[in-house]
């Protein structure tokens, strides 16, 4: 305690050494937090263009238009959503069944067993 009091009342100022040493650290602690708010960025961006194209796919196969996008595509036809995915030969066919009247919204579900 009573170092504290003597160190407080003090006249004697920092050292150069110590003030380099602080402004290091503190630029070190700046570079990694622009690091961290520029990766954050970019991690946002890419995950809107995916909701994007998710949510242009989705309300593609709602209207049962065929949507493209770069070789991937959502079609429904005839209770059958057929997924093309870029880089995949074959597309992937699910039976659903198709809830709604033509040129409304759609919902979609597996049948159930015996359906």
């Amino acid at each position: 305690m009573k170092r504290l009091t003597q160190k407080l009342h003090s006249r004697r100022g920092e050292t150069l050494t110590e003030m380099l040493v602080s402004i290091v650290i503190l630029g070190l602690s700046i570079a990694m937090m622009v690091t961290m708010i520029i990766t954050s960025t970019h991690l946002t961006e890419q995950s809107s263009a995916k909701d994007k194209g998710y949510q242009n796919q989705l309300s593609a196969a709602e209207r049962q238009d065929g949507f493209d996008n770069n070789g991937e595509s959502i079609t429904v036809d005839n209770g059958i959503v057929s997924i093309k995915m870029a880089g995949v030969e074959d597309p992937v066919n699910i039976d659903v069944k198709v809830f709604g009247n033509a040129g409304e919204l759609k919902s979609y579900r597996l049948p159930k067993d015996g359906e």
